[in-house]
């Protein structure tokens, strides 16, 4: 299995490079869109809808609100903020309330519009603010969830929340810290003057804790639908989802963070 995660992220990560790196702004918007949209049709599997011209319908709904909250984004991303504190409450307090989750259809609905349209508007918001910043984020990300893994499989005893995600560890959690304070050390002094270093090596741990986050997020919303992976696009790493499920919680903090830095 290890194998094949790494098999597949090389060449994910070699494209996502190349298209931040070479991508304008707007193709950038595209490419991010397309990728969300796809999350958010793996949204649909985890939620129990299964007839696709209802699923189609999702997507389609997904895409329209993206479009036409782009005049309020920043008003989008801000609220987001109460969304993801009560998603932290929902992930600490878990298995409770899980029957009225599951009994009221409408409201796993609504959610998934939470997780992705701001997710979007956060990661061109990012762009905005510095042409490698979405590439400083993902860095962020990946390098923290490396750094979780490896550590976690070596000294992961302790279960962070076992009832939400049974191989998510305390140790892990530090690994995903120590992984996010290395590549904010080795950025600061790539996008930021020095009197806000300070400020960008904070604001790069609370992103690494909204990553994990956003991944505890999905795996509560999976227990809930009894599913394993939202799809099986990427050998070894189940759907897209499941790859940007970090991302979703990670990127609002991040830019709300860029706003108040």
């Amino acid at each position: 299995m290890l194998k094949q995660r790494i098999l597949t992220a090389i060449p994910l990560i070699v494209v996502a490079v190349a298209i931040l790196i070479f991508a304008p702004p707007m193709l950038l918007a595209v490419v991010t869109a397309a990728l969300l949209l796809l999350a958010a049709w793996e949204w649909t599997t985890i939620i129990g809808i299964k007839k696709q011209e209802l699923r189609a319908a999702y997507l389609v709904a997904t895409a329209l609100l993206m479009v036409a909250s782009l005049p309020m984004a920043s008003s989008v991303i801000l609220i987001s903020m109460v969304f993801w504190l009560a998603a932290l409450y929902s992930v600490l307090v878990f298995p409770r309330y899980k029957k009225v989750w599951g009994q009221h259809k409408l409201f796993p609905i609504i959610i998934g519009f939470f997780v992705i349209v701001p997710c979007w508007h956060a990661l061109n918001a990012v762009n905005a603010w510095d042409p490698f910043g979405l590439l400083f984020l993902l860095c962020i990300i990946w390098a923290s969830d490396i750094t979780a893994f490896f550590i976690g499989i070596r000294y992961g005893n302790k279960k962070l929340l076992p009832d939400v995600s049974p191989k998510k560890s305390w140790a892990g959690l530090y690994g995903a810290l120590l992984g996010g304070l290395l590549i904010a050390l080795f950025g600061v002094w790539w996008l930021v003057p020095a009197t806000q270093w300070l400020g960008l090596i904070v604001l790069s741990l609370v992103t690494v804790l909204a990553a994990v986050l956003g991944d505890l997020f999905e795996s509560l919303w999976k227990r809930i639908g009894h599913v394993k992976d939202s799809g099986s696009l990427l050998p070894g790493h189940g759907g897209i989802l499941d790859r940007v499920d970090s991302m979703t919680a990670a990127a609002p903090v991040f830019a709300v963070g860029l706003l108040l830095f």
